[in-house]
């Protein structure tokens, strides 16, 4: 079973643009999904694509590269 998950960095209020790296985006899938990170690939919409295991379970979560940064 594969489970296809979209995750949007995007704050609201948000005033720069920031790009994440391929490590970037393996990290934040993990922080948030947890499991093994097995394939991160860069797609042609502008999203990462990283394939993860856990549970046995293989999921595929679409992490976007441009994010905003919120001003604090």
């Amino acid at each position: 079973m594969i489970l296809m998950l979209a995750v949007s960095t995007t704050a609201l209020g948000a005033s720069q643009t920031s790009v994440l790296t391929a490590a970037e985006a393996a990290s934040l899938a993990q922080r948030q999904y947890g499991g093994k990170v097995l394939d991160i690939r860069l797609q042609k919409n502008g999203r990462y694509r990283v394939k993860m295991l856990k549970d046995g379970r293989i999921r595929v979560i679409n992490i976007e590269r441009h994010r905003r940064k919120g001003g604090e």
